[in-house]
């Protein structure tokens, strides 16, 4: 066992009155024997010192075993004794120097013991956590350095597909666009041949719902008297419009007349121009071409700029097919396809000369 020091004895005597021997043995790093032989001592003798002891019990023993004459063993047991005490009077303040600094080196070298393990265990702590710091953040970064490759990747995908999908758009949008005009195209054709299948048609408004009173025969005769012809026209079929049945004072049906002859259906919707309402057999009818519906709507357009030019002077217009007005002022002739450019043109120079100003377009 290593030797232990008079000053640490003593600091060992002062903390075993606060501490256990075994926190004391720790301290210290001693063993807690050791310790305990310490504390035995100092309750024995009321010293820690047991070189000092040891010595004097050499001279009490040597003094002993060298028997003398009286005066002799007097004398020199004073001068035992008087040796004893100077130089513990001449040296006492040289020791409590030596165990001041002794107890000062020790108590500086347990500090920096103590100070250097807390270190060591702090930074042992801090170490590892660093290490747990350092390696999830290596695991961070590679999983980062992953999700970023994969987002790559994916952007890469979307990009071609964007460009793929950006060829197709336009690719998509040229054939949309030759599409509409081939379909813009078909519906004017359709248009066309449905007007001209209609050619012959005329539509008879405000005959009396009847027996018969749509068939050919009957449509014939009312036809051949409403207008003065020598023969009854010849029809190939009629109809009324296909709408339920009107009841009792309500507005009969309209019928649907078709001619074998264009020659005939130009005669009589000329005549029926000129008449607009004819009185036949007690009642009063109208007698207008079979138009499509969407030249019907072309045409009704044009309704408040006709109704506008009716009555003036020097001033004849009329609509070609399928929907074009046709206005001759003064010697110059305009065609409009638009009925607001077709009022304006009416508004501004035709009727402040008829004194017609500050009128609007009828809706």
């Amino acid at each position: 066992m290593p030797k232990i020091k008079p000053e640490t004895k003593v600091l060992i005597i002062k903390n075993l009155k606060s501490k256990s021997p075994a926190e004391v043995a720790d301290i210290f790093n001693v063993s807690e024997r050791q310790v305990e032989r310490i504390r035995k001592r100092y309750q024995e003798t009321g010293n820690v010192h047991a070189r000092s002891r040891s010595t004097k019990g050499r001279q009490l023993s040597t003094s002993i075993a060298r028997p003398s004459s009286p005066t002799t063993s007097s004398a020199s047991s004073e001068t035992a004794v008087g040796g004893a005490e100077a130089p513990a009077g001449a040296h006492a303040e040289d020791f409590k120097r030596e165990l001041l600094s002794s107890l000062r080196d020790d108590f500086v070298s347990m500090m920096r013991t103590e100070v250097r393990e807390v270190l060591e265990r702090e930074m042992a702590v801090v170490r590892r956590d660093i290490r747990a710091i350092r390696s999830a953040f290596e695991d961070f970064e590679s999983t980062a350095n992953t999700e970023l490759a994969t987002l790559r990747n994916t952007m890469g995908d979307a990009e071609r597909s964007l460009t793929a999908c950006s060829d197709d758009i336009e690719t998509l949008k040229r054939e949309v666009k030759r599409l509409g005009v081939l379909a813009d195209s078909l519906q004017n054709k359709c248009e066309d041949l449905e007007s001209r299948s209609r050619r012959n048609n005329i539509r008879i408004v405000g005959v009396p719902e009847g027996p018969n009173s749509c068939s050919t025969t009957s449509v014939a005769d009312l036809l051949q008297e409403a207008f003065n012809l020598a023969d009854a026209p010849l029809i190939d079929r009629s109809h009324r419009s296909p709408q339920p049945v009107p009841k009792q004072g309500q507005r009969p049906r309209t019928i649907v007349a078709r001619l074998h002859y264009y020659k005939d259906c130009a005669t009589i919707l000329s005549q029926a121009k000129e008449k607009q309402r004819i009185k036949v057999k007690g009642v009063t009818i109208s007698v207008y071409p079979d138009y499509t519906a969407q030249v019907a709507k072309a045409r009704a357009a044009f309704n408040g700029v006709r109704q506008q030019l009716r009555g003036l002077e020097g001033v004849r217009f009329g609509i070609a097919h399928p929907a074009r007005l046709r206005i001759t002022y003064n010697g110059t002739e305009k065609s409009f396809l638009n009925p607001e450019e077709a009022w304006a043109y009416v508004t501004q120079t035709i009727t402040p000369h008829a004194a017609r100003t500050d009128r609007q377009m009828p809706s």
